[in-house]
């Protein structure tokens, strides 16, 4: 059994009079094991709900280092291959900024490809997930906006260090490597 007592003071300080009054009224009733304030009670309430909101937080961010690390990865070998090609195009009288386009422009074309596919997913996903659970927001325009923008600054800060590499070619050494 539960009960709420509204207090002017302190509320945990009234805890011992209330217990006196319940024994007065049963002796055989025991009370006081769980006395709490209202915003503890709350908070008690809201625990697994904060634990789970944090742990999502984690695998997510965790998620998102990795799909940098990857984009990261595969510009870095990308371009580590096709540095004859930027030689030639220096000495053919490409400039750099060309390069860097062609970078980003291959980054754009991975991440829109990523998200192409999983977008899409994640709307079918949201809305099976939001028939079976009660309180789950089906489908929200503005979250999936906001990924889309983070995801393509993830991109671009990952391809940032293949990009500068590639604007650093030097076309005589890149023409010598093979």
């Amino acid at each position: 059994m539960e009960f709420g007592i509204r207090t002017s003071g302190e509320p945990l300080s009234s805890a011992s009079a209330v217990r006196g009054a319940v024994r007065r009224v049963d002796a055989n009733v025991s009370a006081g094991e769980g006395v709490n304030t209202l915003e503890g009670s709350i908070a008690d309430a809201l625990a697994p709900l904060r634990i789970l909101g944090s742990l999502m937080i984690t695998f997510s961010s965790i998620a998102l280092v990795l799909a940098a690390l990857g984009v990261f990865g595969i510009l870095s070998h990308s371009v580590a291959q096709r540095k004859q090609e930027f030689g030639i195009r220096l000495a053919l009288g490409a400039e750099r900024a060309d390069l860097l386009r062609l970078v980003f422009a291959q980054a754009c074309r991975l991440s829109g490809l990523g998200m192409s596919i999983g977008l899409p997913l994640a709307y079918v996903l949201t809305r099976i997930l939001g028939s079976l659970l009660h309180g789950i927001i089906a489908f929200n325009a503005s979250v999936f906006v906001a990924l889309a923008f983070v995801l393509m600054a993830v991109t671009s800060a990952a391809a940032y260090i293949p990009a500068s590499r590639a604007f650093h070619v030097d076309p005589t050494q890149a023409l010598r490597c093979e």
